[in-house]
């Protein structure tokens, strides 16, 4: 199968998937699970948990069918992760952009609030606004793979919202060093000649504080006026807040769903058992995915010598395929086949674009 008819059978998957979800929400809102539920717990808690599940399904049933061929590709895997190398110069370019944006240089319609290059960084590959990594910059990355300061994983900061976490990066330490400021980032700059955009004005930033603060006092007193009101006039006893355990989408996946979703879904996600121990997933990626001697680094702990010996692997093998990797990005890039639905809901959902909007004026205020 050519890579284009790999594509194209994703995408029509994906308009079938995609087209079923809200009809899955609703099943999964029918389910016993939930529906003895709703009486005790917050509605909109009930119908977020739904949607959750609902997307792991769509996303099993579309890309679980290659996922469970894929994985039988050794070479492919490294193609895989190769895309994810291939992230970390996406989100330096959002950062770089970033920083211009902040310092007024640059407008993007895209971009309303500075929390927005954090929701695009959730979903790098589907950022429209993005140029295309060059052959340049891929030859960064292939010198930066070289370096022992490379990371294991890219998603080293606990959410793909860190790298764009502008005040964390930008911090000064008591020796005047950005010691939050990812390793790959500088060596970027240092390579591309770009170290001169972190000296950039804040302006945006600086102003989006102060309508943050005048939101929060409209907010404040809004709130304070509405809990005086409810104080004189109580009503009926709020819901408390509904927290599943992690078995709930299991049993719910499991009364719902074939034998072969599990298959799909399994190709997908992390077994169940999050607690496993990290150095025994190690052990187990390395038994599953070597096809050559790996040796230890003498001078590390045991522990710590398989993670980076997995590393390493992982990295000689990427690089081995990196071109490829990296044509297969360019033909999806050219397709300019942008899917910005969940980034522009992550954007709604933000909070403090209420606050901006209500500091600046442009939201109404309920008498």
């Amino acid at each position: 199968m050519t890579d284009k008819e790999f594509e194209q059978n994703r995408l029509e998957r994906a308009t079938v998937w995609e087209a079923k979800q809200k009809e899955m929400e609703l099943e999964i809102l029918a389910h016993p699970f939930i529906t003895e539920k709703q009486d005790k717990y917050k509605d909109y808690e009930l119908k977020g948990l739904a949607a959750r599940i609902a997307s792991r399904k769509v996303k099993a049933g579309i890309y679980g069918p290659d996922l469970v061929t894929r994985f039988e590709d050794m070479q492919l895997q490294h193609v895989e992760y190769g895309f994810e190398l291939l992230q970390l110069i996406l989100q330096k370019k959002l950062f770089n952009l970033q920083l211009e944006w902040r310092a007024n240089r640059v407008t993007l319609p895209e971009i309303e609030i500075s929390g927005d290059f954090g929701a695009y960084a959730r979903d790098i590959f589907n950022c429209p606004f993005l140029e295309s990594i060059s052959g340049r910059e891929l030859n960064v990355l292939k010198l930066y793979m070289q370096t022992f300061n490379f990371d294991t994983h890219v998603g080293w900061f606990g959410m793909a919202d860190e790298w764009q976490d502008y005040d964390n990066l930008m911090e000064k330490n008591e020796s005047g060093n950005r010691e939050n400021m990812p390793d790959f980032y500088e060596f970027y700059d240092g390579q591309m000649g770009t170290f001169y955009l972190l000296d950039l004005p804040n302006e945006r930033g600086e102003s989006e504080d102060k309508f943050i603060q005048a939101g929060l006092k409209k907010v404040r007193l809004k709130n304070a006026a509405r809990n005086k009101q409810q104080e004189e006039n109580p009503g009926p006893t709020p819901k408390p807040h509904f927290y599943p355990d992690k078995d709930w989408q299991y049993h719910i996946f499991k009364e719902m769903e074939p034998e072969e979703f599990f298959v799909w879904k399994a190709a997908l996600e992390e077994p169940i058992d999050y607690e496993e121990n990290q150095y025994f997933e190690y052990i187990n990626e390395l038994a599953n995915i070597a096809d050559v001697d790996v040796c230890l680094p003498g001078w590390l702990t045991w522990d710590e010598g398989l993670g980076k010996a997995l590393q390493n692997y992982k990295l000689a093998k990427a690089a081995e395929v990196l071109d490829l990797t990296y044509e297969q990005y360019l033909m999806k890039a050219e397709f300019n086949l942008f899917d910005t639905s969940e980034t522009e809901t992550r954007k709604k959902e933000n909070p403090l674009r209420e606050y901006i909007r209500k500091g600046m004026g442009l939201e109404g205020e309920e008498e």
